[in-house]
């Protein structure tokens, strides 16, 4: 019995890390597409320049958040769910999951803000 427990935990800590890859990888993605569409706009120049030194330190503190979140959560995750319940598990994966979206749009909201003019 406790080979099929060990055996459903390992699937569910695999499933959980695939949906925080999946969702590092969807920000990159996004990451990428902001790029394309900044340059677009700015062009070569002074001001794209200006662009990336403006938004250099929200996006290192951005990139040093999630990095963080997905260093801890797995082992986190895994020894919740060794220990405790199936609920408790997956209350530390959602608090996770939302903290990795709040943390985008808070600094995602920041950069656009700052590209348009509308901040400050």
């Amino acid at each position: 019995m406790e080979t099929v427990r060990r055996k459903s935990v390992n699937i569910q800590i695999f499933r959980a890390l695939l949906s925080i890859a999946s969702a590092a990888l969807l920000i990159r993605v996004m990451g990428m597409a902001n790029q394309v569409v900044v340059s677009a706009h700015f062009g070569v120049g002074a001001t794209m320049d200006a662009y990336f030194v403006a938004s250099l330190l929200p996006i290192t503190i951005a990139d040093l958040v999630v990095g963080t979140i997905q260093n801890s959560v797995i082992p986190t995750y895994a020894r919740v769910r060794n220990r405790g319940t199936i609920e408790q598990g997956n209350t530390v994966l959602t608090a996770a999951v939302r903290l990795s979206s709040s943390d985008g749009l808070l600094f995602g909201s920041g950069i656009e803000s700052v590209q348009y003019g509308t901040c400050c």
